[in-house]
């Protein structure tokens, strides 16, 4: 995979995370901390709201 300049490693996990709850909703599989579609919302407006923090803040140090 190529990363960009603001690339977040520390998202892998959590992109991850989601996919598994992806798979588990299309496959009906019932884990129950992954097939609940409320938590896969929550976990996206979470990373949101951490990536646009952080865009802010590198965009703050270029462009004042």
């Amino acid at each position: 995979m190529v990363q960009g300049k603001n690339w977040a490693p520390e998202l892998e996990g959590l992109r991850g995370f989601v996919l598994l709850g992806h798979i588990c909703l299309l496959t009906h599989c019932n884990i129950p901390l992954l097939y609940d579609p409320g938590m896969g919302v929550d976990l996206f407006i979470l990373l949101s709201g951490y990536l646009m923090a952080k865009n802010y803040q590198d965009r703050q140090e270029k462009e004042p």
